[in-house]
């Protein structure tokens, strides 16, 4: 694609070429690689051996849960650290010029860090929750009805 870390464009090319993400990897932060082909290609989906690896999931023990709950857990705050320190207070940090910008849809500050509040509670992180509840009171206007 283009541009990998445009998810959009990467999509709408898939349902009208017929082109499927593989993978997409972030080797440094707002830096994406993404692998992409069509069936026609030799993709692996939906091959034995893909049957048989989502099979071997459903079946993982307690240890692999943890990693992978871990592993999510990195990822979604490797994803929020890079929100703050570049783009916050804007609302939200553009993947590919890895710079901040106001949401088009609703044009509301920080909003990907409003959006991230309930994440950063269930993944456990209660005192950057209360960091983030900060930052919001002296990022929004007084008064702002989230």
């Amino acid at each position: 694609p283009e541009h990998p870390g445009d998810g959009d464009s990467i999509f709408r090319r898939r349902h009208r070429a017929n082109i499927w993400i593989q993978n997409i990897s972030e080797p440094m932060p707002c830096e994406y690689e993404a692998v992409v082909c069509t069936r026609a290609a030799a993709c692996t989906f939906d091959r034995p051996e893909q049957i048989q690896e989502r099979k071997r999931l459903s079946q993982m023990s307690n240890a692999t849960r943890f990693e992978y709950r871990e592993a999510a857990r990195r990822m979604f705050f490797r994803g929020y650290d890079a929100y703050m320190h570049v783009a916050f207070p804007l609302g939200e940090l553009r993947p590919v010029s890895c710079k901040g910008d106001l949401f088009g849809l609703v044009q509301v500050p920080a909003l990907t860090l409003i959006d991230s509040l309930d994440t950063i509670v269930l993944l456990g992180n209660i005192s950057e929750f209360f960091h983030a509840v900060q930052a919001l009171e002296i990022a929004l206007p007084q008064g702002f009805d989230v």
